[in-house]
């Protein structure tokens, strides 16, 4: 997102329900602020409203820069937008809100050398400081969401540390020695945060005995956002208007990772006469051939964030046809409860993610059960949609900030006696 973006979110975003008021607050970046919106865009934008908020961005590498741009879809843009977090550093966005954009200077082989390891936490926190030194941030509170900050974090001298661990990065990563450096990073920094959130029950119980204040607490949905998917007057786009019924859907990134295609292949040549919509980028790692091949898969491409309410009113069940392995295993899908939100039925692989749900989500513990399970939800009685509403309504944005503000206010308040 760029400046004219984030102020429109800014704009759309109402009031928020928050324990924390008053305070600096330096937020440690796991992406650049421009890439695809996440919960932690979400939870930075509402911590701003009540506070002073600098967002960091982690500092790449020019190989990343060649990544960004051959990513895109948009290439000139993209340039512009590269190209800025070489020139510009600090952009105030208004007057609680401001992003330091890191020019790439990442150092290669971390994982092999504590040498490397503090060259870069020293220049990275060089640049935050310069980042609080234009703001007038003395004391703040560092919010952190990158593994391997607790060097950063311990050099600023903060008043309290989080730990936001949104995901097992281990599992992104290739190699046993870099897998092991980045699990060592990750305790150190969960035994040295005053506060740690993570989202999901694998990984709380992965980290509880290392943490000293450990919260599990499941992703906020824009509630209010995929609500729309049940508004009569919302039309359905024309690519998927002209999809026959029954529709069963999904929106996500495509990747080996999430998705294995025998299982999708499968599922649509037993049930010829459902039709499995997928709305997302395949990633290049995905050979989605043998999905194409399907007459009854339908692979829609990405869509806008804004524009998905609408698609997902075509759908008759929303699906989460991820495989379970270590990876996703660790993963907390926001669709879940953006899926709850638009009233339909959801049909899931059994993620350990799905048990924060309860019955409110179909569970399958394989393709047989998988079909089945679609099978009843075209058959449920409408009384069920009341349940799941409920059910996102308590994952919306203004109870998630009460709560992980409470987190923190509360250790704020014991730390200060």
């Amino acid at each position: 997102m760029d400046k004219h973006e984030t102020l429109e979110w800014i704009s759309r975003i109402p009031p928020c329900a928050s324990e924390l008021v008053g305070q600096d607050i330096v937020m440690l970046g796991h992406q650049r602020w421009d890439e695809h919106f996440t919960p932690v865009h979400g939870t930075t934008l509402r911590l701003a409203q009540r506070n002073r908020v600098l967002f960091v961005e982690p500092p790449d590498s020019f190989g990343w820069l060649v990544s960004y741009l051959s990513e895109s879809d948009h290439r000139h843009s993209a340039a512009r937008r590269a190209l800025k977090h070489v020139r510009r550093r600090l952009e105030r966005i208004d007057e609680t809100f401001a992003i330091y954009h890191t020019p790439p200077v990442f150092l290669p082989m971390q994982a092999r050398s504590r040498m490397v390891l503090r060259t870069m936490n020293w220049v990275y926190t060089r640049m935050v400081r310069e980042g609080m030194r234009a703001l007038g941030m003395r004391e703040p509170i560092v919010w952190m969401f990158q593994f391997n900050t607790v060097g950063v974090a311990r050099a600023l001298r903060p008043k309290l540390t989080v730990y936001e661990c949104a995901e097992e990065s281990a599992e992104f990563v290739v190699g046993e020695k870099l897998k092991r450096y980045v699990r060592r990073m990750d305790a150190e920094l969960c035994a040295f945060a005053d506060v740690v959130v993570v989202p999901n029950p694998h990984m709380y119980e992965a980290r509880k005995e290392v943490c000293r204040r450990i919260h599990m607490l499941p992703w906020a949905a824009d509630v209010e956002h995929f609500n729309r998917a049940m508004d009569p007057k919302l039309e359905i786009p024309g690519d998927i208007a002209g999809i026959g019924r029954p529709i069963v859907g999904i929106y996500a990134n495509i990747d080996v990772r999430r998705f294995d295609v025998g299982f999708l292949v499968e599922l649509a040549r037993r049930r010829p006469e459902w039709n499995l919509v997928m709305i997302g980028r395949v990633l290049p790692d995905f050979d989605d051939r043998p999905l194409r091949e399907m007459p009854n898969i339908h692979l829609l491409g990405s869509r806008p964030l804004a524009e998905l309410p609408a698609y997902v009113k075509a759908f008759d069940v929303c699906m989460i046809p991820y495989a379970v392995n270590a990876f996703t295993r660790s993963i907390t899908p926001l669709k879940m409860a953006e899926y709850l939100a638009t009233g339909r039925p959801v049909v899931t692989t059994a993620l350990p993610a799905a048990q924060m749900y309860g019955d409110v989500l179909r569970v399958a513990d394989d393709l047989n059960a998988f079909e089945g399970q679609i099978a009843e939800a075209l058959r449920e009685p409408p009384g069920l949609m009341e349940k799941r509403l409920a059910a996102a309504q308590a994952a919306n944005w203004d109870n998630y900030m009460r709560r992980k503000t409470g987190f923190v206010a509360e250790c704020l308040g014991t730390l200060k006696r």
